[in-house]
Formats: C-alpha cells, structure tokens, sequence
C-alpha cells in the first residue's frame, strides 16, 4: 500500500502582514490636523485683532483726555467719546442695531453691552446734554467719563 502524504506538510508556514505603521497617517487624520491647524490659526487671528482693538481705542481715550486737559472744550471731548464708543460697538456689533441710536436709546445700549450701569443717572443726564452745552467743565469735572468709557471699552473688547 502506498503511504498516504500529508499535503498540508507540504506548505509553507504562515506569513502575518507587518504591523500597521505610526507613519504616515491615514487621510483622516491629515484632514483632522489641517482643521485643528486652521481653528488654531482663526482664534489666534480674533484674540490678536481684539486685543489690538483695545489697545488702540483706549490709546485713542488717553488722547481724547489730553486734548481735554489741553484744551479744556468739555462738550468737544463728550462727542469724541460717544464717537470712540460707538465706533468701537460698530466693529463688535450690527450696523443696523448701533448706527442710529443717540440720546437714551444711546446710553440703554452701552449699559445692556457692558452688562452693568454705564453711567448713574446724574453722569447719564450730563453725558447727553452737556455735548451741547457752553459750559466749560474743569478736567477733573469730567474724569468719570474717561473711567467709564474705559471700562466699557475694557469689558466689550476683552
């Protein structure tokens, strides 16, 4: 009788595949990391512009408070604030909500922005009625608005 062979002795032994590799990365991973990349890149671009922001509208204040100090024209450094001010709710809100108002309407906006009172009602009354007063206030008359706007610049842009 003639042996029976095995032919499974015949093969050879199993070769695995290598391990999958730590480089280079599957696509999906390429696309995760050029997103991180890009929202990294985005938030260090609007942290950047609004700290610039604040940087120059409150240089722009200290200046305004100079002028005034120089010149001692009170109701010209109100309207130079109220214009900072509303330039400064202009680049961090809607046109349609901010261009139009004044007066009141004015004062509502900047004390809903900041989330506390901008201004008591005293300073509120002066700040509207004395851009158009003759009057010339004395520096030290009109420091709490410097201190106000310079809060409410602080608080909106940071």
């Amino acid at each position: 009788m003639i042996a029976a062979i095995d032919p499974m002795t015949a093969l050879r032994p199993l070769h695995l595949p290598p391990d999958p590799s730590f480089w280079p990365p599957a696509p999906g991973w390429w696309a995760v990391g050029l997103s991180c990349l890009v929202l990294l890149a985005v938030a260090v671009f609007l942290y950047r512009n609004r700290n610039t922001l604040s940087r120059r509208a409150l240089q722009e204040l200290e200046a305004i408070r100079a002028d005034f100090q120089r010149s001692g024209d009170g109701g010209q450094a109100q309207r130079r604030v109220s214009r900072l001010l509303k330039r400064v709710a202009l680049s961090t809100d809607r046109r349609e909500k901010v261009a139009s108002l004044s007066g009141q309407a004015w004062l509502a906006y900047l004390k809903e922005r900041s989330g506390t009172p901008f201004l008591s009602a005293a300073e509120a009354e002066t700040f509207c009625q004395g851009m158009y007063s003759p009057r010339r206030p004395e520096p030290e008359d009109l420091e709490w608005l410097f201190e106000a706007a310079g809060r409410w610049i602080e608080r909106v842009l940071r």
